[in-house]
């Protein structure tokens, strides 16, 4: 580790590579001791980070030092560490913070923490801002994760029932265990276990899209503009930083130096549909130069509470749905499983013999 921290230290700075896909030793060994834990635990440890550096930013705390004493409270990752090994050896922070490997929750979390840096210094109100929305996700995400618990359990119990009454057959019938090497009977089995199988990972895939809800351009903007606008940027800078990194076209149409109405009005054209009430705010604050803020917080309000109320109503379908898989797969995999073996095993005591001929007298 010393070796290496001090061959990057005296590398000239363009061969000095800034981030790079070899994890160090110490991050190797945060990814073998901890193991990953879910968006329920996760984003809410992100929520109190940032609230932590909203206070030490009031604390005249220096931003470096903040963060080198708030990250290493988060879950543990290969990208916290890299974080934090960057920031001690001097890198500058918003670099720091621009890591390209990383999962979708921490891209997020440090895009808020740059956006909330402005001039190398953190602005309180912007963290506070990035906390809040945080923490609508978690809200979200438990809201989701409880509306599918009982189809999950369903699902669960409805395919390991098979399994449970096969072994019990096996258990308490010996006819059954001496017909188990049986040809129709090590067939039957093989076409329930797939027909289960298929059927349960049918159900876990249903559930999987009923319970993920992915913002849309629209309401990515409005979040960022939330936190931006926040840290005292301008607009145009806050929605020529957002299009940098989200949209390529609204970015390269800003800096040829085109208004931001005619930017946004091409940007419209591509987007059509929730991003034409926040455009036409966007468009309104340009041309009379008012406070936009509170304004772009309602709709980014508005917008999350939709995405919610349409992931509600794919969950409330959920059930529907389930009785494909149910019908096709798990009831059929239950009668292979469990009805023809039984029939398979108490066959042999079944035999066939004409009916009695009548007594003549």
């Amino acid at each position: 580790m010393a070796s290496q921290y001090v061959a990057d230290l005296i590398a000239p700075p363009q061969q000095k590579p800034v981030h790079t896909s070899v994890e160090t030793p110490r991050e190797i060994g945060y990814a073998r001791k901890h193991r990953p834990r879910s968006v329920s635990h996760t984003l809410p440890e992100y929520a109190q980070c940032l609230d932590s550096l909203a206070r030490a930013t009031r604390s005249h705390q220096h931003p470096r030092d903040a963060l080198i004493a708030t990250l290493p409270y988060l879950p543990a990752s290969p990208a916290h560490v890299r974080v934090v090994d960057d920031l001690r050896n001097g890198q500058d922070i918003d670099e720091s913070l621009s890591l390209q490997e990383c999962n979708d929750y921490e891209q997020r979390f440090f895009e808020f923490l740059r956006v909330s840096l402005v001039h190398d210094v953190f602005i309180p109100q912007a963290l506070e801002q990035a906390a809040d929305l945080i923490r609508e996700d978690v809200r979200h995400h438990q809201d989701i994760a409880t509306a599918t618990a009982q189809a999950r359990s369903s699902a669960t119990l409805l395919t390991l029932l098979p399994f449970v009454v096969l072994l019990l057959l096996l258990l308490s019938s010996s006819t059954a265990r001496q017909g188990a090497l049986t040809s129709p009977f090590v067939l039957t089995m093989g076409v329930g276990i797939i027909l289960n199988r298929v059927g349960a990972w049918w159900i876990q895939q249903m559930v999987r899209r009923s319970s993920v809800s992915t913002p849309d351009i629209s309401s990515s903007l409005a979040q960022r503009l939330c936190v931006t606008l926040r840290a005292g940027v301008s607009l145009r800078n806050a929605v020529e930083a957002w299009a940098a990194e989200s949209e390529p076209s609204l970015h390269q149409a800003l800096v040829r130096g085109e208004p931001l109405a005619t930017a946004l009005h091409e940007f419209a054209h591509r987007h059509p549909g929730g991003s034409h009430h926040l455009l036409q705010v966007l468009l309104e604050a340009d041309r009379d130069g008012l406070p936009v803020i509170h304004t772009v917080s309602r709709l980014s309000l508005e917008m999350r509470t939709h995405r919610r109320q349409q992931a509600d109503i794919r969950v409330r379908q959920l059930p529907t749905k389930l009785m494909l898989p149910l019908v096709l797969c798990v009831l059929p995999s239950f009668i292979f499983l469990t009805v023809i073996p039984i029939v398979l095993a108490n066959l042999s005591q079944f035999t066939l013999s004409p009916p009695p001929l009548p007594n003549i007298s």
